[in-house]
C-alpha cells in the first residue's frame, strides 16, 4: 500500500486558512479566562457547522486548528466588558472558513461581530516558538531524564501531526525522525489554564498544565513541509482546545 500522498508546493498554501475574528465581550475576562472564552466560541461554531466538522472534531485525533489570544492585550490583564477584540485562528481544515457566515454567534462571555477568511501563506524560517502555551498532558518536568522524554513526545507529536495531515509527501516515520527535527527547547515552568466549563471526576475545574516550546528544524525540503503544517495547525495533545499557536 502506498502511503505517500499527493503534494505540490503550489497547492499547499491554498489548503491553509487564516481566520480573523472580531468579538465583543459581554463580561470582564482575565488573560487565562480568555483561552476558555475563545475555545467556547469556536466549539459553538463547530457544533453548528453542517459539514461534518463536529463529528470529525470530537474523536481522538488532532484538531488541526490553533488560535492566538485576544488583541489588543490589556495592560492590567483584564479584557473589558463591552470591548472589541481580535482573534486570529490558523487551520488546515477548510470548513473553518465558514465562521465568517456566523456573525452574531455568541456564548455567555462573547459575541462574534465579524469574521473574514483568507489563504495562509508562510515561508519556513527553520524555527517555531509557541505564542500560546502547549498542552502536552505531562507531569511536572523536574529531572533531565523526564525532560528528554517530553522532548521526544513533542517530536512524535510534530511528526504524527504531519503524517496525518493529508498534506504530507512522506509517511516514513523512521526516516522523518532522523531528518526533520534539529532541536527542541522546553520551558519547564507550568502555565496553568483553568477551564471552568469542564469538570474533573471530583467535580473541580479542569486545569490544563501547559508549557512553552521552541522547535528548530533541519535545513531540507521535508522539514520545511513539516514546519508549514505545524505553523498552520498548532502543536499539542490531540484536540487540545487550539492551544500551541506557533510563530
Amino acid at each position: 500500500m502506498n502511503l505517500v500522498k499527493c503534494y505540490t508546493k503550489e497547492r499547499f498554501p491554498q489548503m491553509n486558512t487564516l481566520v480573523q475574528m472580531t468579538v465583543r465581550l459581554k463580561d470582564d475576562v482575565d488573560k487565562k479566562e480568555g483561552y476558555e472564552c475563545n475555545a467556547q466560541l469556536i466549539r459553538s461554531f463547530i457544533g453548528r457547522n453542517g459539514k461534518g466538522l463536529k463529528e470529525r472534531h470530537y474523536v481522538s485525533t488532532f484538531s488541526y486548528y490553533t488560535y492566538c489570544q485576544m488583541s489588543p492585550f490589556e495592560e492590567d490583564g483584564i479584557y473589558k466588558k463591552g470591548g472589541f477584540y481580535n482573534i486570529g485562528l490558523k487551520t488546515i481544515v477548510e470548513e473553518f472558513k465558514d465562521i465568517r457566515n456566523f456573525r452574531g454567534l455568541e456564548t455567555d462571555k462573547v459575541e462574534l461581530i465579524a469574521a473574514s477568511a483568507s489563504k495562509l501563506y508562510y515561508e519556513p524560517k527553520g524555527k517555531l516558538k509557541s505564542v500560546t502555551p502547549v498542552y502536552l498532558k505531562t507531569e511536572k518536568i523536574e529531572t533531565p531524564e523526564y525532560m528528554d522524554r517530553v522532548k521526544e513526545q513533542v517530536k512524535e507529536n510534530i511528526l504524527f501531526r504531519y503524517v496525518t495531515s493529508n498534506l504530507n509527501s512522506n509517511s516514513n516515520l523512521d526516516y522523518l525522525r532522523k531528518t526533520v527535527i534539529k532541536d527542541i527547547k522546553i520551558n519547564p515552568k507550568f502555565i496553568t489554564i483553568p477551564f471552568k466549563s469542564k469538570k474533573t471526576a471530583s467535580g473541580g475545574h479542569l486545569l490544563y498544565q501547559c508549557v512553552h516550546v521552541e522547535v528548530e528544524f533541519m535545513d531540507n525540503e521535508i522539514s520545511k513541509e513539516v514546519e508549514r503544517v505545524i505553523y498552520a495547525s498548532g502543536l499539542g495533545n490531540l484536540t487540545s482546545n487550539g492551544f500551541g499557536y506557533m510563530e
